[in-house]
């Protein structure tokens, strides 16, 4: 009898903890879902201009799309990125200075190669900060590599960096682009950092400053939870194109 009461108050306990999870579910989905605009990387469905979400919500990367899978038979994505003056820059302890630099980050199952266009170029690589001078220099991050980028220290304020990089192989990152700039221009730059999460996830990519067992872990239970919250990896709004 003693077993028996064990084992049903666990079956309570459960049943109550699965509950619960419902009602979440349940809350976070009656939610309504917020406007989706046409935001993509190409407002004209021109491939010449720099995209960036609207200014008014302040310094924000520039993106121009070069090339993507459609066109390379999968190996390869290129796009052109700009730093303005008003996204600061780098110092010496890396580009956390910078409100324009990705935070650090990890390619799973890509290469990534950076090239510089205009402006001095200053990278970080599983800890090592590297300046570049040189323009049409290029720098090689392997899959795997914790690694972000920014201006580096000593630019005019009308100074732009632009660097192409480009993802090799090319896999499906071109979404990702367009999901995650759409969602913080619709979100006046505050998206939901978990479904942040989900997509980086989703994009075979992993944030550096979350320890590697808990990422995994995060990323395991978004894959099931994820599109129960109603999150998604792409969205008609900002789509490509084409």
């Amino acid at each position: 009898l003693r077993n028996y009461a064990m084992a049903a108050s666990r079956w309570r306990s459960s049943l109550a903890a699965a509950a619960v999870v419902v009602v979440a579910i349940a809350a976070v989905r009656s939610i309504p879902e917020p406007e989706r605009t046409r935001a993509a990387l190409f407002p004209s469905g021109e491939f010449g201009e720099f995209f960036s979400v609207a200014a008014e919500h302040g310094p924000f990367n520039k993106f121009k799309r070069v090339r993507g899978a459609d066109e390379t038979g999968g190996a390869r994505m290129e796009f052109h990125e700009a730093h303005t003056g008003d996204c600061g820059g780098g110092d010496a302890a890396g580009c956390a200075a910078s409100s324009c630099a990705p935070p650090m980050h990890i390619h799973t199952r890509q290469n990534e190669t950076f090239r510089v266009l205009s402006g001095r170029f200053q990278y970080v690589v599983d800890g090592a900060i590297t300046v570049v001078d040189d323009i049409g220099a290029t720098a090689v991050v392997p899959a795997g590599a914790k690694h972000t980028f920014c201006r580096a220290p000593g630019m005019a304020p009308n100074e732009t960096l632009v660097v192409s990089f480009a993802l090799e192989p090319a896999l499906d990152t071109e979404h990702y682009f367009a999901t995650m700039i759409g969602l913080f221009q619709d979100s006046a730059m505050r998206p939901d950092p978990i479904h942040l999460v989900f997509l980086v996830c989703a994009y075979d990519m992993r944030l550096a400053d979350i320890p590697r067992p808990l990422h995994e872990a995060m990323c395991l239970s978004l894959r099931l939870l994820g599109p129960l919250l109603g999150y998604k990896t792409r969205y008609d709004a900002y789509a490509t194109p084409r």
